[in-house]
């Protein structure tokens, strides 16, 4: 768990401040190379990312400006998020690095296992305490059965994985906002796709990559996000 303080240096007035002294401006870059904000948004980083963040962010137009944006924005952070998130990111670039592989070799999906839907939770949540591995089946059309006018509906069973955090697990403000007492839990629920490449594989490429989606618990993950904020920065964001 993070260590938490009662209260920080007026973080709503330090981002304005940035503003008013023009630290954050916007400058044009290359044409087609994405600006240092957009890359820096697009880490394991942005999973942190709350409205008014976003808003500032956007304001960003050199690499100068996005260290003094940089800067704002872990302090408004609990102390110990920036290396924790850190870490908790080679944690998921290492664990999630085949479903990653799999997205690069077939275009599609992100490329590095901190920024795949697992890696977004690994960062917010650390590891869940209790994971189970279920099934569920659910309805799809089917078009090569269709056989009529109506379309046929088949039945396709889901692989499921879920993680279970107990209360006591999650950060107090994020288990208070989504109103969870003693002896409750949030879980994360994702469904893991198994794709057969769509062309012929190349040496050492696996016959099926997997494919790993959030399905539930979205509100879970911002309350997370919420709670790294310090109580201050909590109050003042819309």
């Amino acid at each position: 768990m993070l260590p938490t303080r009662a209260s920080t240096a007026a973080p709503a007035a330090l981002f304005l401040a940035l503003v008013l002294t023009g630290l954050l401006h916007c400058q044009s870059t290359a044409p087609g190379e994405p600006s240092p904000a957009v890359r820096w948004a697009a880490g394991p980083q942005g999973w942190l990312l709350a409205a008014d963040d976003r808003r500032l962010l956007a304001t960003v137009g050199d690499a100068a400006g996005l260290a003094v944006f940089e800067s704002a924005f872990w302090a408004r952070r609990e102390p110990g998020t920036a290396a924790l998130v850190r870490q908790r990111a080679a944690d998921a670039d290492r664990l999630y690095a085949e479903e990653a592989n799999g997205n690069r070799q077939q275009r599609r999906g992100p490329s590095r296992g901190s920024l795949t839907d697992r890696g977004r939770a690994l960062i917010l949540l650390g590891a869940p305490p209790i994971l189970r591995s279920s099934r569920r089946n659910a309805p799809v059309w089917d078009p090569r059965r269709s056989d009529g006018p109506a379309p046929t509906v088949a039945s396709t069973s889901l692989r499921l994985e879920t993680w279970v955090y107990p209360v006591s697990d999650l950060p107090p403000r994020g288990a208070s906002e989504l109103g969870l007492g003693p002896g409750e839990q949030a879980s994360l629920v994702f469904v893991v796709k198994s794709e057969r490449p769509p062309r012929e594989r190349s040496v050492g490429e696996p016959r099926v990559a997997e494919r790993v989606e959030l399905i539930e618990g979205e509100r879970v993950l911002a309350a997370a996000a919420r709670a790294l904020l310090t109580p201050d920065a909590d109050r003042s964001a819309p």
